[in-house]
């Protein structure tokens, strides 16, 4: 039950952090480190892929984790984003409509389908994201660049949704 919902169709930390822990015997020989970067669930395909010798198809998405096996300080991703769609979640709650996040390593922002700001939260100085800063002095930039960076993201992705 947290911040009042039974369901994780909603994009705070809770629902969109994963725990992530990838075990080689490589890595199992000298020990376990921890990795503090963002990564995204689409970057556990090109990692298994590469680990196990293979090429990643053209379009994949996603980047091998396999550089931040070795150098767990390593920056793979700027930023990660997230989508959940239209429709009921799976205890049967109408959903909000189609969302995407990008979440860098201090913002989160979460857009509709129409590419209106839904929340802002700085996430260094609100780890519980209980202030939206939506519409608050001084987040223009902001929101300007994570919005470039998600622009940048969908049209590389194929997504069309902002803006359809």
């Amino acid at each position: 039950w947290d911040k009042g919902r039974l369901h994780k169709a909603v994009m705070y930390e809770e629902s969109v952090r994963v725990p992530l822990v990838i075990r080689t015997a490589e890595t199992a020989k000298r020990g376990g480190k921890v990795a503090r970067g963002l990564v995204s669930l689409m970057d556990v395909w090109p990692t298994i892929l590469e680990l196990a010798g293979c090429e990643a198809k053209k379009g994949t998405f996603g980047k091998s984790l396999a550089p931040v096996l070795e150098r767990p300080e390593m920056v793979l991703n700027e930023a990660v984003f997230s989508e959940i769609g239209e429709g009921e979640n799976p205890v049967g709650v109408p959903s909000e409509g189609r969302r995407t996040m990008i979440r860098d390593e201090r913002y989160k922002m979460v857009v509709n389908r129409e590419g209106e700001v839904l929340k802002l939260y700085d996430l260094v100085e609100d780890t519980e994201e209980e202030v939206n800063l939506v519409g608050k002095k001084g987040m223009e930039e902001v929101v300007a660049g994570l919005r470039e960076r998600m622009l940048k993201w969908l049209l590389e992705t194929g997504n069309g949704q902002v803006g359809e």
